[in-house]
Order: C-alpha cells, then sequence, then structure tokens
C-alpha cells in the first residue's frame, strides 16, 4: 500500500513539473541504462515487429499526441 502512494506521487510530479520532452529523455535514458545492464544482445531479425525506441517516440506514438509530432530525442 505504501508503494502505490509513493508511486502514485512520484507520478503527479512528474506529468505537474516534466515536460513531455522531459519525460520522453527519462524514458529513453532508463531504457538505454537498462540495455546496458542485459545479458545478451537482442537480434532485430527475431522481433519482426520490433521497432527502435527513437523511432517509436518519432513516428507511432505522435498519434497519441492528437496527431502532433513529438520533439527528436537529443542524446
Amino acid at each position: 500500500m505504501q508503494a502505490e502512494k509513493v508511486a502514485a506521487a512520484g507520478q503527479e510530479i512528474a506529468v505537474r513539473y516534466l515536460s513531455k520532452r522531459a519525460r520522453s529523455c527519462y524514458w529513453l535514458r532508463l531504457l538505454q541504462a537498462y540495455g546496458k545492464l542485459m545479458q545478451y544482445k537482442p537480434k532485430k531479425e527475431d522481433r519482426p515487429y520490433a521497432v527502435p525506441l527513437e523511432t517509436y517516440i518519432e513516428t507511432v506514438a505522435k498519434k497519441w499526441d492528437q496527431g502532433r509530432s513529438f520533439h527528436r530525442i537529443e542524446y
């Protein structure tokens, strides 16, 4: 129960104080860090429907933002 309250408070802070650009940057960096911890390198041919995160954010995700384009992610 306490963990749920902490998670909800964190989400509220992120939505209130972080721009979409900051949130997408956070997710990109989080997933990049997780990727460095992986013990294997995924192969695209094993996952024919997979797309790189940057491509997803720049193309597919804009549909969820009423058709507006998202920013280009900066590394």
